[in-house]
């Protein structure tokens, strides 16, 4: 699980062009193919983290703003939750070879935080109300205040780090329930 989480990482690191919840995925017409990281960006596009902008365009030369990582972090934690799911046929489809197949249950979306500022526009409350319910980012974080001012790197890492933490917290606590040990029993091979 590290591998994917360190190419994300790095992605976002090099690459800050996430986009708002109500664009479309797909090629974009900004991203040449020749470009560097085009690979990696239509990857991000088709795992549904990255979306682009109204219109279609990737705009990776465009500061990344508060709400648009909130929403970035949001979508790669569900990605994240998906992955880990256990699979079961989808709904209402026969088992195929090479079907692919739907999270048993998908994630579930945490209730309202009630520290979600009343002007961020709602795609923004969603991921941000996600976040913070989920225990991804704290109650306190910058990405809650200022939502339209671009992401500096500090806070970028801050924010990466902080999903990536709580997603290992989530692995410990399955881990710990599955296995009959506590949380930080798990892996030590210590009852």
């Amino acid at each position: 699980m590290i591998k994917p989480i360190a190419f994300i990482l790095l992605l976002c690191l090099v690459c800050p062009a996430f986009a708002d919840a109500q664009a479309a995925a797909g090629p974009f017409p900004d991203v040449p193919a020749d470009h560097w990281a085009a690979g990696a960006v239509k990857r991000m596009a088709e795992s549904g983290i990255m979306k682009g902008y109204p219109g279609g365009e990737f705009k990776g030369d465009k500061p990344v703003t508060r709400y648009e990582l909130a929403a970035a972090l949001q979508r790669f934690a569900r990605f994240i939750e998906a992955g880990r799911a256990p699979l079961v046929p989808a709904a209402g489809s026969k088992s195929e070879p090479g079907k692919l197949l739907a999270p048993r249950s998908g994630p579930q979306a945490p209730a309202q935080s009630g520290v979600t500022p009343s002007k961020a526009p709602n795609w923004a409350k969603t991921s941000l109300d996600y976040l913070v319910s989920g225990g991804f980012i704290p109650r306190d974080s910058p990405l809650l205040t200022d939502g339209d001012k671009p992401v500096g790197a500090e806070l970028l890492a801050q924010s990466l780090a902080s999903v990536v933490f709580q997603v290992a917290v989530l692995d410990a606590d399955g881990a710990a329930e599955k296995s009959g040990e506590t949380k930080e029993q798990v892996g030590t091979g210590k009852r």
